[in-house]
């Protein structure tokens, strides 16, 4: 099932400010960079800091309390300066979504193939609201997400994409997904359970999908995501591949991968042994094939 987009409205950055217990006021707004004796580095802001620790936010929306003994450096870095990542939009992979939330006031546009367009913006830190359509709006889908953090480690998300092949069909078509999100914004995995459905056809469509992200450089991130959708009148398909996505830019990333594709096909053949014709279905498959995308963060 193919899903291609092109539109969106414009967005606005929201950021709102964190402020902690205890520690003076300039600490408390302050934006720092630690790392620790593990090799680790974390970038966020200061909630709280004690004689023993350091309490920050980080920006990933975790919170984390680092015991000073373990921290090798510390220093203060404005927001300004403070790079994305390559795993900066995390509550997508190609076209799977994950379970990690788009915050208030933030949103992304996702460029496929260079013609078609998905958008995505956080009403509230849970819910986000888009749309997916073609440069002639064939087909457009309002997109709608809302996520729920279990842990640190676990979220949880429901949602759905619902709209029309064109302006003046009567019919509709949409899916409604639930998917869990295992890990943090630098490396996660992500299953996704949906069921498809255009009304002018007897067609109903379950959809599943396994996505893993993990980011090896802060331009460079690793990306995979593998589809298994089982129509009713045809045989299963199967579509996924690896990818990369590259920070080329402030906020602007290029996805490039190869994918592979497996249907089923049902076609007329003429049996030389009884003089007649029936119906086949054979299976094809088509790798590789490349994958393109463009997102861009607000």
């Amino acid at each position: 099932m193919n899903w291609k987009c092109l539109f969106f409205l414009g967005m606005f950055w929201a950021q709102s400010s964190v402020f902690a217990q205890s520690a003076d006021a300039d600490t408390l707004k302050s934006r720092v960079e630690i790392k620790t004796s593990d090799g680790n580095i974390h970038r966020g802001t200061v909630k709280k800091e004690e004689p023993s620790s350091i309490t920050i936010l980080r920006e990933d929306g975790l919170e984390m309390e680092i015991p000073k003994y373990v921290i090798v450096y510390k220093r203060d870095v404005s927001s300004k300066s403070t790079p994305s990542r390559a795993t900066e939009h995390a509550s997508r992979y190609l076209y799977s979504p994950s379970a990690f939330p788009i915050n208030k006031g933030e949103g992304y546009i996702n460029l496929l193939y260079f013609s078609v367009v998905q958008a995505q913006y956080g009403l509230t830190d849970n819910l986000s609201i888009g749309i997916t359509s073609t440069a002639i709006l064939m087909p457009t889908l309002l997109n709608a997400k809302y996520s729920v953090k279990i842990n640190d480690k676990l979220h949880f998300s429901v949602g759905g994409q619902f709209g029309k092949l064109w302006f003046a069909d009567e019919e509709t078509l949409g899916i409604g997904f639930a998917n869990m999100t295992y890990g943090d914004k630098k490396e996660n995995i992500t299953l996704n359970a949906g069921y498809g459905f255009y009304t002018g056809m007897d067609e109903q469509l379950p959809i599943f999908s396994g996505c893993y992200a993990k980011e090896t450089s802060e331009k460079v991130a690793f990306i995979a995501e593998f589809w298994a959708m089982f129509p009713r009148s045809e045989g299963p398909v199967y579509v996924g591949g690896p990818a990369m996505r590259i920070k080329v830019g402030k906020n602007l990333f290029f996805d490039v991968g190869v994918l592979g594709l497996s249907f089923t096909s049902t076609g007329q053949y003429y049996n030389a042994d009884n003089g007649t014709y029936e119906f086949r279905r054979e299976r094809e498959t088509y790798t590789p094939l490349p994958f393109l995308g463009l997102n861009w963060g607000l």
